[in-house]
């Protein structure tokens, strides 16, 4: 649902941070190959290519086990919202960055959000509080918005049992919408509440403003489903059913038993572009679907689609000169060989 302001801040330039050897602990030629795979991975994420960033982080963390920045990738990778994302491996490399370099509000905010979807409501809970008074925190509007929206989202599931749970909620939504009142996380929380109070059009008007932010979120589709429902448009109800429908087949299916063929991702992909054109990660992914197809002509074409309305999207920028260049996707995939004697894992600068 939400980027996680302070955990990207950590990934964007991680290249240079760890060639500079502020956050590592290698040697020089360590670290510059550190800031390299680390660059890939951020590359990997900004063009949309969850499964492959995964990847390419597993074998960071094997080949740099003492490196804080090399979990923090892998972590970031799974908080992010893609079919076979691993709740629990972000969560194990958060508790492995914790152990590298202590209670950081980076790692501390990847370990919320994997509780909150694991439902660990009490670990949850104790996080917000411990994360809200750190200065850090406290400079960054929209982290504190996500934190405060995060236990109103665990009060609110909680209203059930506890009268003043909603309440509780309603007040952490109203100081989050004032420090981010764009803040899609926010927004789709509070509409929440509106509906529980059968508020549909504040709702909606909350929603619309959601989903004109971040298209691809299939909580807004179904509650705009509920909305247009009680205004009796039935045009929009279709519409947006079917787009929850696709997005539900495509983001729910984190198993591999029932993740979805790939000829039927690629028919998803295919109709969530015609129907919700501005969801520009899944146009990214289509992108990348046509070019492993071999169909490069189709991929430009589809990259170029999403450029025309968003000409500064650093993802589509980068996929596009991959694509141009002639490379195939399972060669950017693919591992570089080791130097010799330059293995973190063998020449003792990455472990004990």
């Amino acid at each position: 649902m939400m980027r996680w302001c302070l955990c990207l801040v950590v990934l964007i330039g991680l290249a240079g941070t760890a060639a500079a050897g502020l956050t590592s602990q290698g040697g020089a030629k360590v670290q510059a190959r550190l800031a390299s795979e680390l660059k890939k991975v951020e590359g990997l994420l900004a063009q949309s290519r969850y499964a492959e960033a995964a990847r390419a982080a597993e074998r960071l963390v094997r080949r740099f086990k003492n490196e804080f920045l090399a979990w923090m990738a892998l972590a970031h990778c799974h908080i992010q919202e893609w079919p076979l994302r691993n709740d629990q491996r972000a969560e194990e490399a958060a508790e492995q960055c914790v152990l590298l370099k202590g209670r950081e509000p980076p790692v501390l905010l990847v370990l919320v959000k994997t509780k909150l979807r694991q439902s660990k409501f009490d670990e949850v809970l104790a996080l917000v509080e411990e994360l809200l008074p750190h200065p850090a925190i406290r400079s960054a509007p929209e982290t504190t918005a996500e934190l405060l929206t995060m236990r109103a989202t665990v009060h609110q599931r909680q209203g059930a049992l506890d009268p003043q749970a909603l309440k509780k909620a309603a007040e952490d939504l109203e100081l989050a919408r004032t420090l981010s009142p764009r803040n899609v996380g926010v927004l789709i929380s509070s509409a929440e509440l509106h509906i529980h109070e059968q508020r549909y059009e504040e709702a909606r008007v909350e929603l619309e403003a959601a989903v004109a932010i971040s298209p691809g979120q299939k909580r807004v589709h179904s509650l705009l489903v509920t909305c247009y429902r009680h205004k009796k448009d039935p045009e929009k109800v279709k519409l947006h059913y079917e787009i929850l429908t696709l997005l539900n087949r495509l983001v729910d299916s984190v198993a591999l038993t029932n993740a979805p063929k790939e000829e039927e991702r690629f028919e998803i992909l295919r109709k969530l572009a015609v129907k919700n054109p501005t969801d520009f990660e899944h146009r990214m992914q289509l992108a990348v679907v046509l070019w492993r197809r071999g169909e490069s002509p189709a991929a430009l074409k589809e990259i170029d689609e999403i450029l025309k309305i968003a000409p500064i999207h650093q993802g589509a920028r980068l996929l596009r000169a991959q694509v141009e260049s002639g490379a195939g996707p399972d060669e950017e995939e693919g591992e570089e060989e080791s130097e010799p004697g330059e293995d973190a894992d063998k020449d003792g600068d990455s472990c004990p």
